[in-house]
């Protein structure tokens, strides 16, 4: 498992931003996991869910940064769209536990954890990128 997930992050920090602190988030992961103290799936869980708070963060600092730099109508239209985004997540979180933990007939705590974190990342990026865009034209 912990193998995968190091593959994961190793392949997608390559195509994530440059920015080190952005590359710091799935580093900071990958390392916790990797700790022999961190062999339990609740441990391995605890360092996902770290991850998706840190992730979660920079969702906040870009969104908050775009919205105060578009005119007023694109920035209500932020505003909807990001509602309509944590909706998402939660109808997705909702989905992944019944997947992993019922059509799986497990508990893929670990798996369903790293999933939402992937969305959280995704999120960040694209408002990330939707502000560089913004500025850079």
């Amino acid at each position: 498992m912990r193998e995968i997930l190091f593959l994961f992050l190793l392949i997608s920090g390559l195509t994530v931003s440059s920015q080190d602190d952005i590359h710091n988030i799935d580093r900071r992961c990958q390392k916790c996991m990797s700790l022999d103290s961190n062999y339990t799936v609740s441990a391995m869980i605890r360092c996902v869910n770290k991850a998706q708070e840190e992730w979660d963060l920079k969702i906040k600092k870009f969104y908050k940064t775009l919205k105060d730099t578009l005119s007023h109508e694109s920035a209500e239209l932020l505003i909807t769209s990001q509602h309509s985004w944590l909706n998402f997540m939660d109808k997705q979180s909702a989905f992944f536990s019944s997947y992993f933990h019922n059509d799986m007939k497990g508990g893929y705590h670990l798996e369903r954890n790293e999933q939402l974190m992937i969305l959280s990342r995704e999120r960040a990026l694209a408002l990330k990128r939707l502000y560089s865009d913004f500025i850079e034209q």
